[in-house]
Formats: structure tokens, C-alpha cells, sequence
């Protein structure tokens, strides 16, 4: 799991340094997309090798309601 955790943190750092004031609205925004992304049937949509990365976008924000930053 240590390896999971190293990956991910340059990633949550630059995360956290784009958001300064906006750190509770992208909090949000980043919960809604993990709330979608937790769906097994969007993994699996997303999964399919026929499925460009543009249509996965437009699955999303479909579903969020909220616009996103």
C-alpha cells in the first residue's frame, strides 16, 4: 500500500497547490468525480479500449452536476 501512496502524492500536491483558495470547492468537485468513478459500470465503460478518453469526459460530466473547474 506504500506504493499506492507514493505514487499518488505528487499528484495530491500539485493538486493541493492549484487549489490554495479553492481547496473546499475542488475538494468537492474531486469527491463528486470519485463518487462516479466508483461505479462499476462506468469502469467498465471507461475500461473499453473502444471508449476514447473524450467520451469517459462526457460520461462524467454528464453525470456531475455541478460544473467542474
Amino acid at each position: 500500500m506504500a506504493e499506492l501512496a507514493t505514487i499518488a502524492r505528487p499528484y495530491a500536491e500539485a493538486l493541493y497547490r492549484v487549489a490554495g483558495a479553492n481547496a473546499a470547492q475542488l475538494a468537492d468537485q474531486v469527491d463528486a468525480l470519485a463518487a462516479v468513478a466508483a461505479e462499476p459500470q462506468v469502469r467498465q465503460f471507461a475500461a473499453n479500449p473502444k471508449v476514447s478518453a473524450e467520451q469517459v469526459f462526457e460520461l462524467f460530466t454528464s453525470v456531475i452536476k455541478s460544473p467542474l473547474g
